[in-house]
């Protein structure tokens, strides 16, 4: 038994066209080094320690580093896991060309599984979810991967593999991001599970506003609290001002979405 529906809003975007777009307008701003703990002042952070020793101060640090926030010293232990999972590119032959030309997104005996056409003729098929701990590529997630997309769109075995990626995604207790201050000099933004690239506009624009206090009473009440890294601290709830204790934000995870 099977069926399927259309869904003529459904979009996709690219996320190495996005970071690529980013980079091209940050520009020679751009440091590329490894950074390996904050720097504090009398329980402030004022900047960041590299690698190499070097020292960059800051009036404000954003600590966005995915799965590898806790591997930075001087950030409070996060209730982090690496959830990983594989992601496989392909090409079509051109006899084929193209393939596909929207999003299938569909379930293979309860599997989720997403086959995504690029502007330049490439695929995007993804992606298994995984915490085991292995930071190699899974020979029987790709197996798993391809054999479920045939099920939805069978040529895809006729498809040239170009590449594979294995990378971890930084999972929450409830999957939901933590997005808030852990000193009056840092606000941390982790946590986005499966859904970084749906949920940048929204993690972007509240860690931001976060950094630079700016107002944000743009987001819903109580999202603060729902997406706050302290909300896991059992002894010590986080508070909420008066008027806002009379709402509830459930965030719900978009089903199937990007790695």
């Amino acid at each position: 038994m099977c069926g399927a529906v259309t869904i003529p809003g459904d979009h996709s975007i690219d996320p190495r066209r996005v970071t690529g777009a980013l980079i091209s307008v940050l520009g020679d701003d751009i440091i590329r080094a490894r950074v390996t703990g904050l720097h504090k002042a009398a329980g402030r952070t004022v900047g960041v320690e590299l690698d190499d020793g070097t020292r960059l101060t800051a009036d404000q640090v954003i600590v966005a580093a995915g799965a590898s926030c806790n591997d930075i010293a001087g950030v409070p232990t996060l209730p982090l896991r690496q959830v990983w999972g594989e992601v496989i590119r392909l090409r079509a032959p051109k006899a084929l060309d193209p393939l596909l030309t929207r999003t299938i997104r569909g379930l293979v005996n309860a599997r989720p599984v997403y086959i995504v056409p690029r502007p330049d003729g490439e695929l995007v098929l993804g992606a298994t979810s995984r915490e085991d701990g292995r930071s190699g590529t899974n020979a029987g997630g790709v197996h798993q991967l391809l054999r479920d997309a045939e099920r939805l769109v069978p040529a895809v075995l006729d498809c040239e593999i170009t590449y594979i990626t294995t990378r971890a995604r930084p999972g929450s207790p409830d999957d939901v991001p933590i997005i808030g201050r852990i000193d009056p000099g840092c606000v941390v933004s982790t946590g986005f599970f499966r859904h970084g690239i749906l949920l940048a506009p929204l993690g972007a624009g509240l860690t931001a506003d976060l950094a630079t206090r700016a107002d944000t009473a743009w987001v819903p009440p109580g999202s603060l609290a729902a997406v706050g890294p302290d909300r896991f601290d059992s002894e010590h709830p986080p508070a909420e001002p008066q008027d806002a204790q009379q709402h509830t934000v459930s965030i719900q995870q978009p089903a199937g979405s990007h790695p």
